[in-house]
């Protein structure tokens, strides 16, 4: 019996929004793109396993407080599905902002949680992000990194270069 080799696409959540600019969502006023759960359900079709991160470390005194965001993450993932999207898995961080952190930014361990659990082979992956450090994190870990512009220009992310 042949081995399947599983593919994902892992999606930053600020991948999926509408933002205007900002980077600090309500679960009030956060908007899902249009066509993402579209998107969403094509990549499932082509066998890609969907994972969503959500690197926004909780309880942080400049960002929302926990069940705000989890109002959030709820709401998105509603429109998700009823739009026809699929998410396999959701990655959120449970650390506060001065803890030592080792879920996303320069460090991997969103991506090898993901790997261990849903055996994958991370060279096989995808990586979408709005910050020049997810390009460069995915890139470090073998990834194909992605980077969602949202709106900003390319010389922005990267301070004009």
């Amino acid at each position: 019996m042949e081995s399947l080799v599983l593919k994902a696409v892992f999606i930053t959540r600020d991948c999926l929004l509408v933002t205007g600019g900002s980077t600090d969502h309500s679960a009030e006023t956060a908007l899902l793109r249009a066509g993402v759960a579209q998107s969403l359900r094509r990549l499932v079709d082509q066998r890609f396993l969907v994972v969503l991160l959500d690197p926004t470390a909780r309880g942080a005194v400049s960002t929302q407080p926990s069940d705000v965001q989890t109002d959030l993450m709820t709401r998105l993932l509603a429109e998700l599905r009823h739009g026809g999207g699929m998410v396999h898995a959701l990655l959120t961080c449970p650390h506060a902002p001065e803890d030592a952190c080792g879920c996303w930014d320069t460090s991997p361990g969103f991506l090898y949680a993901a790997a261990t659990e849903l055996d994958l082979r991370l060279d096989e992956c995808y990586v979408f992000g709005t910050q020049s450090i997810d390009a460069h994190l995915a890139q470090r870990m073998g990834c194909r990194p992605l980077l969602v512009l949202n709106e900003h220009s390319i010389a922005e992310l990267y301070d004009g270069h």
